[in-house]
């Protein structure tokens, strides 16, 4: 194998060298390539300080510190609001609950069912009002009697605070029906219900509230989470989801 002399054509003393220390560089020595390895990873970290040193354009820089802005605001809005209206959007949810089933139950008051035998009137015997505060005392009844009144002529219905009373005059079955108030849940649904224009204005401020609480939230995340994504999804999602069953069975 021809040698490196002959293959330059000339022999390799007349190739000047000159040291490290000669040419202005550091006299470092280099195991397996790391220094040349570290002398560019070196010189790339310092060329991607100085590009982000660079100054943004003017367009781009306002853009987003606009963007950040409004995020920040939606943040505040957000959060502060849903702590402040957390107390009346519980009662609102809670009694709206209770009235979207007003077929299963009552959602003001309990009604307790009582059965009671006792002695047997002729229907062509009057009944009076001292009769039927005698049926509501052995019934076990405290409440004031209201009045009373007969819907067939074996059967009265009497009326006391708080429940109702149904007497079979042929059989003496006594039905007592008291009625009690859902504590809390009957304050609840009366809210819902709107109780006089002191409340309409409140309402008036908490629908506003809800909607910047639900505006607010759309632009709380930006990336994969926020509404140009996943998030936008899940908003389309929500709407078409009750405009179907509105289109359906309305």
């Amino acid at each position: 194998m021809a040698s490196v002399q002959q293959f330059l054509g000339k022999p390799a003393t007349d190739v000047p060298f000159s040291p490290p220390s000669a040419r202005g560089e550091a006299d470092t020595p280099v195991a397996g390539g790391g220094g040349a390895c570290a002398l560019h990873a070196s010189s790339g970290h310092e060329q991607r300080e100085a590009f982000k040193k660079q100054p943004a354009p003017a367009s781009h820089d306002s853009f987003y510190g606009l963007a950040a802005k409004g995020r920040r605001l939606c943040r505040f809005l957000h959060r502060d609001l849903g702590y402040l209206f957390f107390g009346v959007t519980l009662a609102y949810a809670a009694s709206g609950l209770a009235l979207n089933h007003l077929h299963d139950w009552n959602p003001n008051y309990s009604i307790s069912r009582q059965e009671t035998r006792v002695a047997a009137l002729p229907p062509e015997q009057h009944f009076t009002r001292d009769d039927a505060a005698n049926l509501l005392s052995r019934a076990g009844v405290d409440q004031p009697y209201l009045k009373h009144y007969a819907p067939a002529p074996d059967q009265v219905r009497i009326f006391f605070q708080n429940g109702t009373a149904t007497f079979n005059r042929s059989t003496g079955l006594l039905v007592v029906e008291s009625l009690k108030r859902r504590p809390l849940l009957h304050t609840f649904n009366k809210l819902h219900y709107n109780p006089g224009r002191w409340w309409t204005w409140f309402a008036d401020v908490f629908c506003v509230a809800l909607l910047i609480i639900a505006i607010s939230g759309l632009f709380l995340l930006r990336g994969y989470h926020g509404i140009a994504r996943r998030g936008g999804v899940l908003v389309v999602i929500g709407i078409l989801f009750p405009t179907i069953l509105v289109i359906l069975y309305l």
